[in-house]
């Protein structure tokens, strides 16, 4: 279970909370009731990260994958995507509806 633990108190038992965290306790320090860190031992640590890297290979690994024999070119996709994207407008459009501009949009005319 962890236990949340505000900065000041967790300052001032660091050495203690260490310990703690390096045989398996979680600490969720906060400041002004906002949860800002998280103290763990190097052991889940280092577990958090394998898992990490093993997502981050398997991801790769998706990305490097051939394509189904059945699955669409490039150009394509490219296609339905636009087709899919003009449908929204429309319909979007006749609802009378409309989105604001992006930040990056606003002023660019």
């Amino acid at each position: 279970m962890d236990i949340t633990i505000n900065l000041a108190e967790a300052r001032r038992k660091l050495p203690e909370l260490a310990d703690r965290a390096g045989a398996g306790q979680t600490y969720v320090v906060s400041r002004r009731g906002r949860k800002i860190a998280v103290l763990i031992g190097v052991d889940e640590y280092q577990r958090y990260k394998a898992i990490e890297l093993q997502q981050r290979e398997r991801d790769f690994n998706v990305l490097l994958a051939p394509a189904p024999p059945n699955a669409p070119t490039e150009d394509q996709a490219r296609s339905i995507a636009v087709q899919i994207v003009r449908k929204a407008r429309t319909e979007r459009s006749e609802r009378g509806t409309t989105n604001a501009p992006l930040r990056s949009q606003r002023g660019q005319s």
